[in-house]
C-alpha cells in the first residue's frame, strides 16, 4: 500500500491519498481551484524522478494550496471586473 504524500510538481499542489474509497491522486485545477483525480501524476511523485517534485508535509500542503485558493478568488473577482469594462 501506498503511503499518504502531499507534493508541490512545479507549482501545482498533487496529493495521493487512501481513502474509503480507495487509492488516488489529485492535482490543483487551475480554473477550478479544486482537486481534480489524474493517475497521470501517481508514477511522478511516488516512483519518478524527484527532479521538479517537492514533498510537503500535509500541514505545508493544506497551507500551500490555500494560499492558491485565495490567488485564484482574487484573480476569478478580477476577471468579473474587468468583463464589465
Amino acid at each position: 500500500m501506498l503511503k499518504n504524500k502531499y507534493c508541490k510538481v512545479g507549482d501545482r499542489p498533487v496529493k495521493g491519498i487512501q481513502s474509503k474509497e480507495g487509492f488516488g491522486v489529485y492535482v490543483f485545477n487551475w480554473e477550478t481551484g479544486n482537486f481534480d483525480l489524474d493517475l497521470g501524476y501517481l508514477e511522478k511523485i511516488y516512483f519518478g524522478s524527484m527532479d521538479d517534485v517537492e514533498e510537503l508535509t500535509k500541514e505545508e500542503f493544506e497551507i500551500y494550496t490555500k494560499r492558491l485558493r485565495a490567488e485564484f478568488k482574487k484573480q476569478k473577482k478580477l476577471h468579473k471586473f474587468v468583463k464589465l469594462f
